[in-house]
């Protein structure tokens, strides 16, 4: 029970990550279930399995798994267990006792590494294969939650993109945002149908052949293909930025949707749902696993919400003081400004470095002269080819 215990520790001790404070964190790689609220909307039909060894099933290593772990929580809804009746159906698991760390922090990050499955034939899918994962705060775990009741603000991604007119959706207190997106938000791209939506073709680029994956793979229904907008068969980095009010949904870093007035007083949880009515015609294979939970506090300087700085943050911080745009998320010093100024304040304050730390292993010495020349973008000419790594210290791009 070695993560359950790190799990209720968490709950009531922030213990520092370097540049960010950790509220939960979860490998699964033990059965922490007794750290968790887990609720189902029927019992019959859903279900909830922690420490499933997915390694067994021919599923690779999560992204964010240390060395060798392959164990992770799995989920069904509306699989005829018990009860073969078609229905919607839900599950969700709730870290036990966590709202209050999260209410405190009312800053805070969420991320996992999610798999969806689905039983085919791909790309159409099988009978019921249309099944979403979920992520949310502001839930207050009174009762599981499906199509029809709504508690807190969250959001759902179909992993077979089959929907006709919303794969991704999100939920807050006040109702169901068929559309998706914020009316002020630019990214309603082609509108919430990932397939063939151009928005989401670098995050969901499909072409997996199912028949050649390892067990699974060629056994009853999964044949095929997947398409550009179907997210099934691979692993992909999942997270919630809750900054006051607002809360945004991204998938490996594409933002999803946001809610700018969002339900946030209550729990975080992920889940799975199917929102359709029809049984799975292969229920083995629809399911959904999660991996590596990690909530924490934003660091500042953490622009892209992993949880440390790193070279990627100076390089978006760079990417923005070239723009100009003087987005208010990069301004460090407060002069309401996004400048060279709030770079010197990320090297030197935040990260306590030195201008030419190529590596930032915090020093400057030949080892970051030999990572610039290796490189080859110094002094060349390409105009803004040249990052933080590759030699560029002032932030010109070069």
């Amino acid at each position: 029970m070695k993560s359950c215990r790190i799990g209720l520790l968490l709950m009531t001790v922030l213990i520092s990550t370097g540049s960010a404070e950790t509220l939960w964190q979860d490998d699964f790689n033990a059965d922490s279930s007794d750290a968790y609220e887990i609720l189902l909307f029927n019992e019959d039909r859903d279900r909830v399995v922690f420490a499933f060894d997915y390694s067994q099933i021919g599923i690779p290593e999560a992204p964010n798994s240390p060395s060798g772990g392959t164990t992770g929580v799995q989920m069904f809804a509306n699989d005829p267990f018990e009860d073969t009746l078609p229905a919607t159906s839900a599950v969700q698991v709730v870290p036990s006792g966590l709202d209050s760390a999260l209410a405190a922090a009312t800053e805070y990050t969420m991320t996992f590494d999610i798999w969806m499955n689905m039983n085919g034939p791909m790309p159409a899918g099988g009978a019921g294969s249309s099944e979403a994962m979920m992520a949310g705060v502001g839930f207050s775990a009174n009762a599981a939650i499906e199509a029809g009741n709504i508690d807190g603000t969250y959001f759902t991604l179909l992993g077979d993109a089959g929907a006709s007119t919303a794969d991704v959706r999100s939920f807050t207190d006040d109702g169901y945002n068929a559309n998706n997106f914020d009316s002020d938000t630019p990214i309603n791209v082609g509108g919430a149908v990932m397939n063939g939506n151009p928005y989401f073709a670098d995050a969901f680029p499909g072409g997996i052949v199912v028949d050649d994956l390892p067990i699974q793979g060629g056994s009853d229904s999964q044949t095929g293909t997947t398409i550009q907008g179907q997210m099934a068969f691979e692993w992909h980095e999942v997270r919630l930025d809750v900054r006051g009010r607002e809360v945004s949904f991204y998938v490996n870093d594409l933002l999803i949707a946001r809610d700018e007035d969002a339900a946030i007083e209550g729990n975080a949880f992920f889940g799975y749902a199917d929102y359709f009515s029809s049984v799975t015609g292969d229920p083995q294979w629809g399911f959904g696993l999660v991996d590596n939970l990690h909530i924490f506090t934003p660091a500042n300087g953490d622009f892209n919400g992993d949880g440390d700085l790193t070279v990627a943050d100076i390089n978006l911080l760079t990417a923005e003081v070239i723009a100009d745009t003087n987005d208010g998320d990069f301004d460090l010093n407060g002069d309401d400004l996004v400048n060279s100024s709030d770079r010197v304040v990320w090297i030197k304050d935040l990260f306590n470095t030195y201008f030419g730390d190529a590596n930032l292993d915090g020093e400057f010495n030949s080892t970051d002269f030999v990572v610039v020349f290796t490189a080859n973008l110094y002094e060349d000419d390409v105009d803004g080819n040249a990052t933080w790594e590759t030699g560029d210290w002032n932030g010109d791009g070069d």
